[in-house]
């Protein structure tokens, strides 16, 4: 009977102690969560590519809840197209609505676009797999593409916090 006690008393102090060697972990992902939802609300500007030829700039504008959806737009204007009807569109630009979800323990940033205000038609809606690089300057990844995923975008934060 002793025995038993003291297995059971061992037991708790060692679950005692487990749960309070956590709590600087737990309290560090929340910050690093908190300075992560900051850093992916900050603006953003960068460059799309895709593998047939097109570029566009891009400036970002983000929110995040606390439940790490995210939702946003993006400005785009057209600087390349390797179609000869295009040409007399470099330069117009258009907003992308996007929507996702931001994933902190990976700081990866999952998106894509729901709507279009587009009056020269100049884009289309796009999915976009983002990660956050570890200098917390870059955020970048693959799109969809109109389902070849041969997208590129390549952002930098504006004002890093």
């Amino acid at each position: 009977m002793y025995a038993q006690r003291k297995l059971i008393c061992q037991f708790v102090i060692a679950c005692i102690v487990a749960v309070a060697i956590s709590f600087p972990a737990v309290a560090q992902r929340t910050n690093d969560s908190v300075r992560d939802r900051q850093l992916i609300e900050s603006p953003w500007r960068g460059k799309w590519l895709s593998d047939k030829g097109y570029s566009y700039s891009a400036n970002v504008s983000l929110r995040v809840d606390q439940d790490f959806s995210v939702i946003g737009q993006i400005a785009w204007v057209l600087e390349r197209s390797p179609r000869a009807e295009d040409q007399t569109k470099l330069g117009f630009g258009a907003i992308e609505y996007v929507r996702g979800k931001f994933f902190p323990e990976a700081r990866v940033l999952r998106l894509e676009g729901y709507q279009k205000n587009d009056p020269h038609k100049v884009i289309g809606l796009d999915r976009y797999h983002l990660v956050i690089s570890d200098n917390e300057s870059v955020l970048g990844g693959i799109t969809w593409n109109h389902g070849d995923w041969g997208g590129l975008i390549t952002l930098i934060c504006v004002n890093n916090p």
